[in-house]
């Protein structure tokens, strides 16, 4: 059989490939990581995890929240002999959504680093930031006739959608993974009628990074949800509440979600 074979089929003929270890870890562990044997090149991507959407404000003078950033990406490539055998790591946290008129919190940092016990423990090998929360009722979302779009970015997870600042006016769209056009994530709640709507949750994936959710709407008398949607996995920033305009509490931000690493070995 000519062409690219595995490597623990014996008795291929042609280009021989190395069989991969691939690992995705999702919580934190010490270690995280053990070194296969047999392996020469180690690849490691690593996502921080995403900011909580800031709530609404339920006065006049101000409106609706800001959404929280996407968790930063980071990736490299080792030589396996210059890794140790064991690895620990940390997974950042989504950070938790801000209730009416009240700030998101900060995503937080993930990291690869060395194991206890071993040379340079506690060394970091790669890191990625978390993405910031957004501010609960921000004054410069009052006057605005919508949401304003989350952050997008080609390499990090998109940061979420701000909310609505005025009486009946929708959410912003979530940022997106892999690309530079504001928007394009979770949907913005919608307060039109008719077709009211809540705020959607960022789209999460196995590759890559997750979008931002989208921004809550703001009052509409109707009994639509104001709340701002989760960002998506790993990483995406949580949408904001929409501002209640002084009939009704702002609603709460959206979760910001955790971060993730991803281990290739061959």
């Amino acid at each position: 059989m000519s062409g690219l074979t595995a490597r623990n089929q014996a008795g291929q003929s042609g280009l021989v490939a190395p069989k991969v270890d691939f690992q995705r870890i999702t919580a934190s562990a010490s270690p995280g990581w053990t070194k296969p044997g047999d392996v020469s090149i180690v690849w490691i991507e690593v996502i921080g995890g995403g900011g909580g959407g800031g709530g609404g404000s339920n006065t006049p003078t101000d409106g609706g929240g800001a959404g929280g950033g996407g968790g930063a990406f980071a990736s490299a490539c080792y030589s396996a002999d210059a890794l140790p055998a064991t690895l620990d790591v940390l997974i950042g946290a989504g950070g938790a959504a801000g209730g009416a008129d009240a700030d998101g919190t900060t995503g937080t940092d993930t990291e690869v680093h060395v194991s206890a016990g071993l040379t340079d423990a506690g060394k970091i090998i790669l890191k990625a930031y978390g993405g910031g929360g957004g501010a609960g009722g921000e004054m410069e979302n009052h006057a605005s006739t919508a949401g304003r779009l989350g952050g997008s970015s080609l390499y990090g997870a998109g940061g979420g959608g701000s909310g609505g600042g005025q009486v009946n006016t929708n959410g912003g769209d979530g940022g997106a993974w892999a690309s530079y056009t504001h928007g394009g994530g979770g949907t913005g709640g919608n307060s039109a009628s008719p077709g009211q709507a809540s705020a959607v949750a960022g789209t999460s994936r196995d590759f890559g990074c997750g979008d931002g959710g989208g921004g809550g709407p703001s009052y509409d008398g109707l009994g639509t949800s104001m709340h701002g949607a989760a960002g998506g996995s790993p990483g995406g920033g949580g949408g904001s509440g929409g501002a209640g305009w002084n009939q009704s509490a702002g609603g709460n931000g959206g979760a910001g979600a955790r971060g993730e690493v991803r281990i290739w070995a061959w």
